[in-house]
Order: structure tokens, then sequence, then C-alpha cells
């Protein structure tokens, strides 16, 4: 459940906003097929609605991509007021043993406000060659600046990750060593963890996994202007610079995109602004409307999720309470207790025992054996791989069963985002029959938005079956069929 000892209940009339517009909101993002797996919204410091889609659950520790910038700006406001370094601090004058031995003009003007709003004065991300490489700081500051810093934005993980690096250059610790003081245990957040780089550095852009009441705390101290109750966790000056325009974006592509960037927030229309993650993570604060509304899910048009609050919520919302409508309040409550990922279709009617043994062809991810045993309402799953690493699962039919797992053979997404191969992560298993002869056994990264389906075709010409393995997210992947011969 949600933490009410920070959040205090209310209802959505008694804040101006009438419980069927929530409702309708989240038929909204039915209707369209997004894959909506959570949200809270509070007004005037009051949890008005909140609900998350199984089998996600309230405790699971969720990577938030980019959200994790807000978090960083966050440590670098807080080390900026404690008198560590100023945001006119040149970037090499952290790094001088990792610097060019022939600097560029634009390198050498670079400061650390241009890290915090994207002008790094890079013409594209850095991420992907820093990735690539064991030492991310030398290769960022190696990498050809294009534009004078602060005149041009580009979306740039890399920038993040270099704030990170002087946190801990400066303070000698981690961002996670550096905010559990500071914010995490005074906002009682606890089991935090952030991704590393080779160098054990925090990768500051992405890599942060949380909870959405971890989410929502962010949001309310950003709301209440970096207080805490009485106490005053942030400068009211910082937070006021971190979410005010200090660059121009006009040229993304979508309207929330363009409304300027602060230090690693997102400027949104009806003067809002966000934190914002890859594939519909929000933490979205209204000073106006005093509001913040938290979003999870998975998602490729981000924009089309905001439309969807902006118009089915925000842009109704009134400034009095509403008359108690103790009905629609009791609709909404139902409507948030049943949702669920909405790639999940149940098929109980069908049941079919089945045993078999299989060698799977080559495939990206070195999988060479599967088995597979279904009898009663239990689904027994062994995957090997050549390098000898195996996921065992014992899963129910129409029923999450949850699994820390520590390298799952196959990750729901690819490239710099691969997170799951080297690490532990959860995931809740489950099987349904889809017709008498296909098999689908879904994999969900519930500490991630991400994931796997696998179908089984057990008809087929002689020996020959195949595997299908769609994902959520990665479009050259999106269904990749393995031929599997049964011995």
């Amino acid at each position: 459940m949600c933490d009410h000892q920070w959040f205090e209940s209310a209802s959505p009339e008694s804040a101006g906003i009438a419980s069927q517009y929530i409702e309708g909101f989240l038929s909204s993002v039915e209707q369209n097929k997004i894959n909506f797996q959570g949200f809270m919204l509070l007004r005037h410091n009051k949890l008005l609605s909140y609900g998350i889609a199984t089998p996600y659950r309230y405790t699971d520790k969720r990577h938030v991509y980019s959200v994790s910038k807000s978090f960083t700006s966050t440590a670098v406001g807080m080390a900026v007021e404690e008198g560590l370094f100023s945001l006119n601090d040149r970037v090499l004058s952290f790094f001088p043993e990792s610097a060019p031995e022939n600097p560029g003009e634009n390198l050498q003007e670079m400061r650390v406000r241009d890290l915090l709003c994207m002008g790094t004065g890079h013409d594209t991300d850095t991420l992907q060659s820093l990735v690539a490489s064991e030492d991310w700081v030398k290769t960022f500051l190696s990498l050809p600046v294009r534009f004078r810093p602060g005149t041009f934005f580009a979306y740039n993980s890399g920038a993040s990750y270099m704030l990170s690096a002087i946190v801990q250059k400066v303070t000698g610790q981690n961002l996670m060593e550096y905010l559990t003081p500071r914010l995490f245990e005074p906002l009682h957040m606890t089991g935090i963890v952030w991704d590393k780089c080779p160098r054990n550095i925090c990768l500051g852009g992405w890599g942060l996994h949380v909870t959405m009441e971890d989410m929502a705390k962010l949001g309310v101290l950003y709301l209440n202007n970096g207080k805490l109750g009485c106490r005053r966790i942030l400068s009211e000056r910082w937070v006021k610079e971190a979410v005010s325009l200090q660059i121009s974006n006009e040229h993304m592509p979508n309207p929330d995109w363009q409304q300027g960037y602060g230090y690693q927030f997102w400027r949104c229309t009806r003067g809002c602004y966000r934190a914002d993650g890859a594939y519909g993570q929000y933490i979205l604060v209204s000073p106006e409307k005093d509001l913040v509304m938290v979003m999870i899910g998975e998602t490729q048009d981000m924009q089309l999720v905001l439309n969807l609050f902006w118009t089915q919520i925000f842009d109704r919302i009134k400034d009095t309470p509403l008359e108690p409508n103790p009905a629609e309040n009791a609709l909404l409550k139902i409507k948030t207790a049943s949702l669920s990922c909405n790639q999940i279709e149940w098929f109980p009617a069908i049941q079919r025992p089945y045993h078999q043994m299989f060698d799977i062809e080559s495939n990206p991810y070195g999988l060479t054996r599967l088995a597979l045993n279904v009898q009663n309402n239990s689904c027994y799953i062994t995957l090997q791989c050549s390098d000898g690493r195996s996921f065992e699962a014992a899963c129910e039919k129409n029923r999450w069963t949850y699994i820390k797992e520590k390298n799952f053979p196959v990750a729901p997404v690819s490239g710099v985002f691969d997170l799951y191969k080297n690490s532990d992560a959860t995931v809740a298993v489950a099987y349904y029959w889809e017709d008498v002869n296909t098999l689908i056994v879904k994999v969900q990264f519930v500490d991630s938005p991400h994931f796997i389906t696998f179908r089984y075709h057990l008809s087929s010409e002689g020996n020959e079956v195949y595997l299908i393995k769609s994902t959520s997210v990665t479009p050259s992947e999106a269904q990749k069929a393995w031929k599997l011969i049964a011995f």
C-alpha cells in the first residue's frame, strides 16, 4: 500500500477534481492501448487517487530511466548550496587528468551550468560513446563540442553522468552515498539502488531504482519549494532555478518537449514542469494547481499520455471543492484496484498437459535448450544458455509467480539500456493456453517497465516447432522466431 505516513488521503472531490474524470482518464488510457502501469495523484499535499497494475507492487524498486536526472540535479543543488563548487566552474577543472592534450575552445568553456541544462555544445547525445568505453569521463571530454556551450540544446545523458562524476570527485562519495543523509533518509526512501559505470560512478542520467511513492515524494518536495513540513531539505532558490526555463528547445518534436529545459527538468505546457523517464515515467508538478501527478508505464507515444492527462483531468480541475460523490468515488476505487498491464489476456478455459525438451537454433542470446512440463495448473520451464547460465521457473496458469533471478538469459531491451543480463532482476512469470496448440509464457520485469512474451507453437509438421519471443519496446526485435528441435 501507499505510505500514508507521508500522504494523507482525501477524496478527489474535496480537492476540486471529480472522481469520474480520473476514471475517464484511465478508460482513455485503456482505449488507446497504452501499457499504463500505475499513478498517484496528489493535490494540496493530499493523496486523492492511486493505483498500480498487476503484477507490479507498490514496494517494487523500479528503474525510472531519466527521472534519475532530476535526482542528480537535486544532488548538484545541495552540493552548490554547501559551497563545494559553483555552476560557473569549468568542467575541465574537475578532471585535469582526463583532459585531451589540446582541448578545443568550446570544451574549455563548458561549465557545470551547461551540463545541467543540456547545453554542453554537443550536437547529439554522448551516451553511446560513453557506454562503449571503460573510462566514461575521459571519453566524454574527448568528443567534439560543435557549438559554444549554453547556446544549443541537445538531450545528453552523458552530461548527467558528468554531473554525477563531479559530485563524486568533489565529495569523495557517489550520488547514493551523498544523497542518503540529505534526501533519502529525510524522505524515508529506503532500499534505493543506483546502477554504476565500470569505474563505480553512479550513472546519473539513468539507472536509479525507486518506488512510485519515492517519485511522489520528490515531486511534493519540489512543489513545496524544497521543504518537508517545517524542515528545509533543498534551498528554495535552487528549486526555482532548476524548474525554470534555462535553455530553449523549440526544435524538439512535441509540444511538451518544446517548452524549454531547466536543470535536468523539462518544462511543460500549462505552466507545469516534470521529471521525465523513457517509456512514460513521469513526476509532473503544477505549482499553479498545487498538484503532483506520478505516472509509470511503457509507451512509445509519451506525448499521448500527457495529452490524455491534460484533457481528462488537468483542464477540468476546479479551484474550490466539489460536492461529495460517494458513488463515483466507489467506482473509481474499483477501477484503480483492477488495473492490469494491458498486454495480459488470460484464457482460463483451456487446459492441456504437455512435456517436452527442445534444442534451440542459433540465436543472439545463446539459448541452447528449453524444457517444458505442463501439468494440472502449473508450468515448469527451464531455459539454458551456452555459457552455462540457466533460468528455471515454476509458474501457475493465469497467476503471477515472483522470482528474484540473476542474469535472466533474455533481456527485454537491447543496447545501452540493457540492464538485465548482468544484474539481479525481479520477474513475475505466468502462463496460459492461447489455444489448444499455443502455450504463452509471460515474463514481466517488475523492476522495469518491460516484459517478454514467449509463444510456443506446439502443433507442427514433424518435430519442428517455433519459439516466438516478442518484446515490448525494441522495434527491430518485436518478434523473433527460433526453431525448436524436440528430442
